[in-house]
């Protein structure tokens, strides 16, 4: 029997491993250890944010992603675009928890934790290569949680998983 490749669903990283999302990609995606019981993080960065609603809990991972600026001036040029205003990480990938029961979370408005510390999609746009770090988080029906894992995809669809550890 073949072992899936390191970083796919069947075979994901752990947390702090890394690799590139593809071998074209400009990005190379780890993660830290998830916080399970996030609320408490939640609750103390923003007195409105409001908990989780029932049977859900809130999660967070914390991303950080290498970016290969000769890489990302290519894509660009081979795309007729420019690089002349810096490049966003956060609009090029899309991350979201895959619960045991194989659905994503992260995209709908009930997967929305509130204001959170460091937030990835407030990452400061680079001008050479960097590497960006932010916090995803996502509310996931509390069954689902243990044993799920994180998925951080391009914009071709390309993805790297981390074990939510």
């Amino acid at each position: 029997m073949v072992e899936a490749a390191r970083g796919s669903r069947a075979n994901p990283l752990t947390p702090g491993e890394s690799r590139k999302i593809s071998d074209e990609s400009a990005f190379t995606v780890s993660g830290g250890a998830t916080t399970f019981d996030a609320w408490p993080t939640v609750q103390a960065e923003n007195q409105f944010n409001t908990p989780p609603a029932d049977g859900r809990s809130y999660i967070m991972f914390p991303l950080s992603v290498a970016i290969d600026w000769p890489t990302i001036q290519k894509q660009a040029a081979d795309d007729g675009s420019t690089t002349d205003g810096g490049f966003s990480a956060q609009y090029s990938l899309t991350v979201a928890f895959v619960g045991t029961d194989g659905i994503s979370y992260g995209s709908n408005e009930a997967d929305y934790c509130g204001v959170i510390p460091n937030d990835w999609m407030s990452v400061n746009p680079v001008f050479d290569s960097a590497t960006v770090t932010g916090n995803v988080c996502v509310s996931a029906p509390t069954q689902v949680i243990p044993g799920g894992t994180w998925v951080v995809s391009n914009v071709v669809n390309d993805a790297v998983f981390v074990a939510a550890q």
